[in-house]
């Protein structure tokens, strides 16, 4: 397997990972908070609702955050293991001073892989709109900063 693309692959099996493990710790929450609103009865209120109304709301957020989560994981399910020549989903790239992966918002925290550290991004947040569909040797500027695009995969 070309290096470039094992890499990639395991970056999404990293990405996998950790999206599994956060919607194995949400499902829990969420079953947490429903259990809190079914235990609850009469109408013992706090300020605005009752604690079964303020548990229920809980387990519904819980509900949401899940399906985004597992929305996520489709995604990275189908993405196909290829090299690109433009920055798009999926792409890895290299510039001098860090190594970007375009997969979408998972952590703040970069992912290792074979003692190389990649940031995750969006490309929805501010630096993947200004990468989107750049190519090897493009510059970006943001917040004054120039970005140097020295390597797409």
């Amino acid at each position: 397997m070309n290096d470039k693309i094992l890499i990639k692959k395991k970056l999404i099996d990293e990405c996998k990972r950790i999206l599994q493990e956060e919607v194995y710790h949400t499902k829990k929450a969420m079953d947490e908070a429903q259990e809190e609103a079914n235990s609850h009865k009469g109408a013992m209120e706090s300020r605005y609702d009752t604690f079964k109304e303020e548990a229920q709301y809980k387990a519904g957020a819980y509900a949401k955050k899940l399906i985004q989560l597992n929305q996520q994981l489709t995604q990275l399910n189908l993405m196909k293991l290829e090299l690109h020549n433009e920055v798009k989903l999926g792409s890895i790239i290299i510039t001098p001073e860090k190594k970007y992966f375009v997969i979408g918002y998972l952590s703040s925290e970069p992912i290792n892989i074979d003692g190389e550290s990649f940031n995750l991004i969006s490309l929805s947040s501010p630096l993947g709109q200004k990468l989107f569909n750049k190519k090897a040797g493009d510059i970006v500027f943001l917040n004054n900063k120039e970005i140097k695009i020295e390597q797409i995969f």
